[in-house]
């Protein structure tokens, strides 16, 4: 399968990514079930929390969650037309000082996913055990707003105007989570827990700039960037062009690209019986070790950059004016967001994102 780069990752995400409404799905019912003994899956917010009893889970379907958390709304990329169809904040009809105000400094969205494809649980050894296999997805975006301000207002800059981006970071993990808990009652008011998980890697992308300055001259824009791209991947190789530019991603038998493990703790006391516990767990508190790496440089000589193209979203005469808009804009970030092919690190190593609950 042959994808372009920055037309799915930088380029959708710069799009896309901040463009998510903060919402949280069958999540939010595992964490205001937080306390229900009746609840299987609790254990997953806490290794020391126990259910009434044993279980068996419908696989890939006994317990999804998908939380989202944003600071900026779907409503800041996408406006109503006065026939109720929507279009782009790039459309001339949507007002720069419509669009920027919706806009933060830093715009932030994190996207974390948790599918489990076989789950259980059964009482033995003098406590509760669990066995959880489990599909695990987290994706961070962070893009500053004057990438946003270079998009709307760019185009009609005059000679010598300049944009200062910094800190753009795109970054997505992906693995298979094997966890194996145990929760004890160590007498009859605390109950300690923990779980160790072995993951393995299915894939990650991570994309950092440094610095981006743009600078308006004679017409065109010229381009000062610093940054790098990592893909860890097994199946996947860079295609490039004569000047060593990514230009498509080939991604063929994928495989395990990577390793790692983590652990849960956790705690349960019963302060007042049968009316006040005190609980507090921490989750995924380890690494992921990845050895199927790809990496891309942006050089660190200035080129030339024409511009994003200012095209009306919608127009009644082209039904396929909003699709071909939407591919153009990509066309134009690709164009501003150049790799290069260079030599990756045969292991890049990260630590998970740990999460406390109390």
């Amino acid at each position: 399968m042959n994808n372009r780069i920055l037309h799915r990752f930088l380029c959708g995400a710069c799009l896309m990514g901040c463009a998510v409404v903060p919402f949280l799905a069958p999540a939010q019912t595992l964490r205001t079930s937080y306390f229900l003994e009746s609840m299987p899956m609790r254990h997953r917010l806490n290794p020391a929390l126990v259910s009434d009893r044993g279980y068996i889970s419908i696989p890939a379907i006994g317990n999804i969650n998908v939380a989202t958390q944003s600071n900026v709304g779907l409503t800041a990329f996408l406006y109503p037309l006065p026939d109720g169809r929507l279009t782009t904040f790039m459309n001339p009809i949507v007002s720069a000082e419509t669009f920027l105000g919706r806009i933060k400094n830093r715009n932030a969205v994190q996207v974390d996913a948790d599918v489990s494809l076989l789950s259980s649980a059964f009482y033995a050894w003098s406590g509760f055990n669990t066995i959880d296999i489990a599909v695990r997805s987290s994706s961070d975006i962070d893009l500053p707003g004057s990438l946003f301000r270079f998009m709307k207002l760019g185009m009609d800059a005059p000679e010598g105007s300049s944009y200062q981006m910094r800190d753009l970071m795109l970054q997505t993990d992906n693995y298979v989570e094997i966890g194996l808990g145990h929760a004890h009652p160590v007498n009859d008011r605390l109950t300690l827990g923990g779980k160790l998980k072995v993951l393995l890697g299915a894939g990650s992308a991570r994309t950092h700039i440094d610095r981006m300055n743009v600078v308006m001259n004679q017409n065109k824009w010229e381009v000062d960037a610093q940054g790098y791209f990592d893909l860890s991947a097994a199946g996947a190789s860079f295609e490039t062009k004569s000047d060593g530019e990514i230009n498509k991603l080939d991604y063929r038998n994928p495989g395990v690209g990577g390793w790692g493990l983590a652990i849960d703790l956790g705690m349960s006391y019963e302060l007042v019986e049968d009316h006040l516990t005190l609980s507090a767990g921490v989750n995924d508190l380890g690494f992921l070790s990845w050895f199927k790496n790809l990496r891309g440089t942006m050089q660190n000589e200035p080129f030339i950059f024409d511009g994003f193209s200012n095209i009306v979203v919608d127009d009644p005469n082209n039904p396929g004016s909003f699709k071909e808009q939407w591919n153009r804009l990509k066309d134009d970030l690709r164009d501003l967001f150049r790799f290069y092919d260079t030599p990756a690190p045969e292991h890049l190593t990260r630590m998970l994102h740990p999460t406390v609950n109390v």
